[in-house]
């Protein structure tokens, strides 16, 4: 019984120079494009907000301006008259402790009799 034995490879050439050990030719192309797209996403977006910013700018009316400006002012005028009603909080509460004071002392006996 012989066994088969499986054919023996053929000896490496020394002077055949291999051609084809790069990278597939997709690849660099792919690399390209990829590149491509990061720097034009960090060019032009910062550029595409600063339109956008300007159109939406663009499209505020100047009523709209103007009552965004009313509307400032009655806001600071009602900060100062939440300090206005705390200082009379302020008042009224002084005015009740001399009331009750008064009346404390009306209602004490005096010296020397009833």
């Amino acid at each position: 019984m012989t066994q088969d034995m499986p054919p023996m490879p053929a000896p490496l050439d020394p002077t055949r120079v291999f051609v084809d050990t790069g990278p597939p030719e997709w690849v660099p192309m792919v690399t390209v494009i990829c590149l491509l797209i990061i720097v034009l996403g960090i060019v032009l977006f910062p550029l595409a907000r600063a339109w956008a910013r300007r159109l939406e700018r663009g499209s505020i009316s100047d009523d709209l301006l103007d009552e965004v400006a009313q509307v400032r002012e009655r806001v600071a005028e009602l900060e100062g008259q939440g300090q206005r009603m705390g200082e009379l909080e302020d008042r009224v509460d002084f005015t009740e402790r001399l009331l009750t004071e008064a009346r404390d002392a009306a209602r004490l006996p005096r010296e020397g009799g009833l």
